[in-house]
């Protein structure tokens, strides 16, 4: 009535039980509270949220995300450029280091060639 949800018991017993799982899989308090809020139960669930997602998080520190980076195996932030081009070019490169001086490559083509390239931090996903 009146717009407003009725909430049932049983969903804050669905956040306890994922919450108790996640603490079963050696997961601190911290980190299996944010990931039971977030109604993640499998770590598919958390890889497909990513990094951003709980980055974005009030009570998720470096800490936390450091633990929830362990478990869902997410690759290494972009800080450069070249970063974030090797990042794309291991989609068809399975060779980190390749990826890296394949990316710097084409930093240097880009400059060789007049373009100015500027970075500057993400400010969210297209």
């Amino acid at each position: 009535m009146f717009g407003e949800q009725i909430l049932t018991g049983t969903q804050p017993q669905r956040r306890n039980d994922r919450f108790n799982r996640w603490k079963a899989e050696g997961l601190s308090a911290r980190a299996a509270s944010v990931l039971a809020l977030s109604g993640c139960d499998t770590v598919v669930d958390v890889q497909r949220l990513g990094r951003d997602y709980f980055e974005r998080q009030s009570n998720v520190g470096a800490k936390t995300l450091a633990e929830l980076n362990r478990l869902a195996a997410w690759p290494a932030a972009c800080r450069t450029p070249a970063d974030a081009i090797a990042a794309s070019l291991a989609l068809t490169i399975s060779s980190p280091e390749e990826c890296l001086d394949a990316a710097t490559d084409a930093l240097i083509g880009l400059r060789r060639a007049g373009f100015i390239v500027i970075a500057s931090p993400p400010t969210g996903r297209r």
